[in-house]
């Protein structure tokens, strides 16, 4: 067995985005044969067992009895005349492998099981005891197939496989189906956590199985199960089949291997393009999958990370998945590559072949299209929509007439706008990228909203499923959200933080205040976290103004100023699906054409006492902030805020944790009555030292003289502790003896008839 060595590695963008829209078929219900009656077609599923070469065969179709009740589940030696036809027997009874066999014995030139569930679908027949003697081929029927076609028994059949493409490489055995082992792949083991040698990752199972581990065993469910499949088992690699031992196996997590294949010749097919399919059964905890391609022998290799959607501690998966190639056709050198980074549980490979590719597939990408700015809009804010979305010509040749429209339907009911973006002309395997629409959409009344980017062509398209992409949002009289509910929880990671640092973040939202036609403030703001182990602890939600004074599209503590804030005292019991809306300290008047940002912030007692946020994964906005921003409209737009460390100081990132993954966190608005506008940043007001044990100072500069001066502190709960009033002052520095106070969170308000404005300070014991 050759291993290799590592070549170069790039990605190629096209194939990322191909990827990233690869045909996922289930191949539970997948049956790969089909039996022909009377001209219609029905489907079938080849034991995995018995013959398993690729050719069709016709005969005649009867009933095998075997003389003992019940006569036609073929568990017993069989007595009717079967010899050189296709014997139809019933499930049950007995195991698969023996029906076949007694069916053989008796010669049979095939068997055809029928199920006994009323299920549409069927299992894939397993080796239990006596497969390995099978050597005819045997398949399973669906009972109401079964049910219709016996009463026409007997009767001249066909059986074929089902191949509705061209296969240009991997149909023939020993290519890709892994008939017996390797046939001429390669692997290559890189690694063991451990630092284990000449330890074989990728290994051949004959009955295309996945047993042993500590977690939970598998079968691969594919067109060739009867001659094997390659599979890698990180989990019993790492525990040695002991749920009790994981680390302790003989190669521990995280290992990483890959199976490649001999060189294919493709540099006489006659077709314009290949796409690679194979067939896959995983088990995910925290694992990578990568494939790739190679057209020069494996010197240069192009791949790209796949099953990125599923889950930590996924479900057994098995799909079938296409993936374009371009630049294959035309080389002798063709080489295909699966990598494993591996940390639990599984990865199993079949049926890995070349096939023709589609001429004509168009795709609105799913990775990048633009979205409303926000989730839920008062109707007051409502600002102009605008649109982009990239789009894919995912099969061999080009296509014309290519249109992207932009439909907008009001309540699930009328249309409220349309719009065309004509690219005319597109060539095969290409992407046309950040090309944004001309017209835009304002809403005009409160209701729900579904935009949907639909793609279309001159020639019929190969999959029309992945022509049109949607989304949602609302118009609201007051509630301003990135998200409609919660999807996760979400913490910043250890590492983050230096060792010892308390644990301190914030994270919110960005919010743009247009032009409005009446004034409208900042009542109050909702939000979720979750409580357990946190009772008595003083996160604040924090309203700023922000200006991006460099264009870096990050919030500096220079650039934000302070608005108003609500603070609240956690009880415990909370939990990430439960909104709590709090009402801001002061009402805040919104300014015209300014941006807002409400962050949560949280002030940690230590490294190990960790806040969890409600958060939300059902929003992207990656494009909305691309679409907006300088590149294109420049007029930013964003989605969330993310901070660590002090939240006073720390820099807002507005990449958060992703621009796919935004906080609970909403702004409520209304109409402005009696609200103050916040002072400016010419009026300097510091609180120090911060933390305070003793005397707090406050030294203020202001701007003009105040008539009336008012400072209040209050403490988490909004009560004012403390309050001292002045007259005819602008500048002083003040003392506040605050060591009889509880140690925790307060606010300083100071107020005068031009405004307001706050500082938060500490207490510590």
């Amino acid at each position: 067995m050759k291993i290799m060595t590592r070549a170069s590695r790039t990605v190629s963008r096209y194939w990322a985005i191909a990827a990233m829209m690869l045909t996922l078929s289930s191949t539970l219900s997948a049956q790969f044969h089909t039996l022909t009656v009377n001209g219609v077609d029905y489907p079938l599923l080849r034991a995995a067992f018995g013959d398993c070469s690729t050719g069709s065969f016709a005969g005649e179709w009867v009933i095998a009895q075997d003389g003992t009740s019940p006569l036609t589940d073929g568990c017993e030696a069989i007595t009717s005349n079967v010899a050189g036809k296709v014997a139809l027997i019933d499930r049950g009874g007995c195991n698969f492998d023996v029906k076949c066999l007694n069916a053989q014995n008796a010669g049979a030139t095939a068997v055809i099981v029928c199920n006994n569930t009323t299920a549409t679908t069927v299992i894939q027949m397993s080796n239990v005891s006596v497969g390995g003697q099978v050597t005819i081929p045997c398949f399973m029927l669906s009972k109401p197939n079964c049910d219709a076609l016996r009463l026409l028994t007997p009767i001249n059949v066909a059986i074929a496989p089902d191949e509705p493409e061209l296969v240009v490489w991997g149909n023939q055995p020993g290519e890709g189906d892994f008939n017996g082992g390797l046939n001429g792949w390669e692997i290559n083991n890189i690694s063991c956590a451990n630092g284990a040698q000449e330890f074989d990752l990728w290994r051949y199972s004959a009955n295309n199985t996945v047993t042993g581990g500590a977690f939970g065993d598998g079968t691969l469910t594919s067109r060739t199960a009867c001659n094997g499949a390659m599979v890698f088992n990180s989990d019993l690699y790492d525990s040695n089949g002991d749920e009790m031992t994981p680390g302790q196996g003989p190669c521990t997590v995280v290992q990483e291997g890959e199976l490649i294949s001999p060189a294919i010749d493709l540099s006489n097919t006659s077709v314009a393009g290949v796409s690679l399919q194979f067939t896959q059964l995983t088990r995910q905890f925290t694992s990578q999958y990568f494939v790739g391609y190679s057209i020069n022998n494996g010197q240069d290799w192009t791949e790209v990370e796949i099953n990125t959607e599923l889950p930590v501690n996924s479900n057994a998966i098995i799909s079938t998945i296409r993936l374009p190639i371009p630049g294959a056709v035309g080389s002798s050198q063709v080489r295909i590559k699966f990598r494993y980074l591996a940390n639990y549980y599984y990865w199993a490979i079949d049926d890995v072949r070349l096939i023709e590719q589609e001429a004509n597939n168009m795709r609105v990408n799913e990775n990048f299209f633009a979205i409303a700015q926000n989730a839920a809009t008062p109707l007051a804010m409502a600002e102009p929509i605008h649109f982009l979305a990239d789009i894919s010509n995912v099969g061999a040749s080009t296509q014309t007439g290519v249109t992207l429209n932009m439909s907008i339907v009001k309540d699930a009911g009328p249309e409220v706008f349309n719009d065309d973006l004509d690219y005319n002309q597109v060539n095969g395997n290409t992407i046309v990228e950040n090309i944004p629409f001309g017209g835009s959409f304002t809403p005009t009344e409160m209701g729900s909203y579904t935009g949907t980017y639909t793609i279309s062509a001159d020639a019929a398209d190969f999959d029309p499923s992945d022509n049109a992409l949607s989304f949602e949002f609302l118009v609201t009289e007051n509630a301003w959200a990135k998200e409609l509910g919660e999807t996760r929880n979400i913490v910043p990671a250890d590492n983050n933080w230096d060792t010892g640092e308390a644990h301190s973040w914030a994270y919110g939202n960005h919010f743009f205040v247009p032009a409005l036609s009446m004034p409208y403030a900042a009542t109050s703001c909702s939000f979720s976290l979750i409580g357990t182990g946190l009772a008595g602890e003083t996160p604040q939600l924090t309203l700023y103004q922000w200006t991006d004074t460099n264009n870096d599209g990050n919030v500096q503590d220079t650039e934000r100023t302070f608005v108003t804030f609500a603070s609240y005292l956690i009880e415990g019991n909370e939990t990430e699906d439960q909104l709590i809306t709090l009402d801001f300290d002061e009402p805040a008047l919104l300014e015209n054409n300014t941006h807002y940002l409400l962050m949560l912030e949280y002030t940690a007692p230590d490294d190990e006492t960790d806040l969890f946020l409600g958060a939300s994964e059902a929003f992207d906005y990656g494009a909305m902030v691309f679409l907006n921003g300088p590149e294109v409209l420049a007029r930013p737009r964003f989605a969330s805020m993310l901070a660590i460390g002090d939240p006073s100081t720390a820099e807002f990132s507005s990449n958060g944790f992703g621009r796919d993954i935004v906080p609970v966190v909403r702004l409520n608005v209304e109409p402005a009555t009696g609200t103050k506008d916040p002072l400016t940043a010419n009026n300097v007001v510091a609180v120090y030292p911060n933390p305070v044990q003793d005397v707090l100072n406050v030294d203020f500069d202001l701007e003009q003289m105040a008539q009336n001066l008012n400072i209040r502190i209050l403490d988490v709960a909004g009560k004012v502790v403390l309050e001292r009033q002045l007259s005819q002052t602008q500048k002083d520095n003040l003392e506040f003896k605050v060591k009889e106070f509880a140690a925790g969170s307060y606010q300083l308000q100071l107020t005068t008839e031009t405004g307001t404005t706050s500082r938060r300070f500490v207490i510590a014991k």
